[in-house]
This record gives structure tokens, sequence and C-alpha cells, in this order.
């Protein structure tokens, strides 16, 4: 990738600042969530997966924080002030931010049972666990495999998924193994956020479609009956959550998306660069001003 010294340094210096919106972000989700729940001595499913979201997506901010100065000085990056060490450490923070797309279907999965499907918080309760293991086994078990490959490093502006240095030098040592650090990554990152994305939009369109046959139905039977209208109401409200957080994760993942798409075939557009490390770490954000403006 060949990029001017003006983008670079944007490339660097912008997932700071997205990361330092979003970080007091997850952290107000998260304390909030705490206090209701020591006050009411309860939570709900909802509200225990945006938990398990902002705790990722703490983690991941602090990746993006990090940007270039987990670099390693030998990199030549911009602002470089790091070591193989860190480097791998913010990789392995950024392997971990899947479990945010995750943990966002999950909640738009959980919106479509409650609303096609009638689940009552009984029957979440049964399923709940084994989402939370199965989401942070995935994240924390391939940033664990990705480590042991000698695959995290810097890929510009920030340590991921990338096929060691030696293979980029015009006379690769034969010993060192290249070009599967983008399979990789398209199997661990890659391919679980296009379901999640497909899944999102699928949801989305079924939830849309029985919120509109349920009103063709109150208003064809119901006359008006004030119990009928609440329930009405009430689907609406759960819906309009299920969009509000949807268009935040699509929001912050279209890029990441098309990106991902053009690295596979070492194709790096600096407007999809650059939109990738503007939005992807805003997540936490997005997700904070949806949680103060429509509370579970």
């Amino acid at each position: 990738m060949s990029f001017s010294d003006t983008q670079i340094k944007a490339m660097a210096i912008t997932p700071k600042v997205s990361s330092a919106l979003s970080l007091p972000g997850s952290a107000y989700i998260i304390y909030q969530s705490i206090v209701d729940f020591r006050r009411k001595k309860t939570g709900s499913a909802m509200q225990r997966a945006l938990v398990g979201m902002s705790c990722v997506d703490f983690l991941s901010s602090i990746g993006w924080f990090l940007s270039t100065w987990a670099a390693p000085v030998s990199s030549g990056a911009y602002l470089a002030s790091g070591n193989e060490a860190t480097c791998r450490f913010q990789g392995f923070l950024l392997q971990v931010a899947i479990g945010a797309p995750m943990y966002n279907g999950a909640l738009v999965l959980y919106y479509l049972l409650c609303v096609k499907y009638k689940w009552r918080d009984d029957h979440i309760l049964k399923v709940e666990p084994y989402v939370h293991v199965f989401i942070w086994v995935w994240c924390l078990g391939t940033s664990a495999v990705l480590l042991g490959l000698n695959l995290m490093h810097f890929i510009g502006p920030v340590c991921w998924v990338s096929d060691p240095p030696e293979c980029y030098e015009d006379m690769p040592d034969p010993s060192v193994k290249c070009g599967t650090a983008k399979y990789y990554a398209t199997a661990f990152f890659c391919t679980p956020l296009w379901i999640v994305i497909l899944t999102t939009i699928g949801a989305l369109i079924a939830i849309y479609l029985e919120i509109r046959a349920t009103s063709m139905k109150m208003k064809r039977y119901a006359m008006g009956s004030s119990e009928l209208g609440r329930t009405n109401s009430d689907l609406k409200a759960v819906a309009l959550r299920a969009v509000l957080y949807s268009l935040a994760f699509i929001v912050t993942w279209v890029a990441s998306t098309v990106w991902s798409i053009a690295q596979f075939f070492d194709y790096y557009p600096f407007g999809v660069s650059y939109a990738w490390t503007l939005l992807e770490p805003l997540q936490g954000f997005w997700n904070a001003l949806i949680f103060i403006h429509n509370r579970p």
C-alpha cells in the first residue's frame, strides 16, 4: 500500500480521537448497568448483552487508541514507540473486537425472538449463558491461536492479522511461511462479521413485517382497544431499540467490511482505509448515545 505522509498521519491520529469517545461511552454503559442491577437485583438479557458488548468495545478501543504507538520502532511507522510485544498485545485486543458484532447479532436475534416468536425471559435464560460463552471463547480463542501462529504484525496504522515482515522483503526467507494470514483473518474475523450483517438485515426485515402484520390485525379487530394499543406500543419500542443498535452496528462496521474484502485482494484505497480507522472505534460511542436516550 502507498499513502502520502498526510494520509498516514491522519490514519494514525483519527482512531485515537474515535476511541477516546468510545472508551467513556462503553464504561458508562457498564457502570450504569451495574448500578441498575444493584438497585433492582435483576437485569434483562438485553442489558446483559449490552454489558458484554461494552466490555468488548472497551478492550478494542484501548487497542485502537494505541494505534501506531504500539507498532515496533523498527517498522518506521509514524509515532511508532513499541516493540513486537506491544504489537502482539494490540493485535490481540483488535481480534477480540469481533465479539462486538457477535453481540450485536445476539441482540437483534433477542429482539426477533421477543417480537415475532413471543419468547419470555425464562425462555431466553435457557440459552443466554451459551451465547455469552460462545462469543468469549471465539474472540479470546481466535486471538490466542493467531498469537500462537505468529500472525500478529503491523499492518498500518495498527497491528492485526498479517504475515511476518520477512514475507514483504525482496528476498523472503524460504523458512518463513507466508500467504496464510489473509485466510485466517477471513475465517476468524471477516466471515463471522459478514454472517452477523446478513443476520441483522434479515432479522430487521422479519421484525418489521411482524409489527406491520400485528398493527393491521389490531386495526381490523381491536377497534381502539387500549390493551392492544399498549401491546402495539411495546412492540414498537422494542423494534426501535433493535433498529437503533443495528444502525449503530452497520455504520460502525460497513467500512471494515469493505476494507476486509479489499485487503484480501491486496487493494488498499485510502478512502476505505480511513473510514475503517474512523468508524470501527466508534461503536461504544454510538451505543452510549442510544443507551442514554433509549434506556432498557
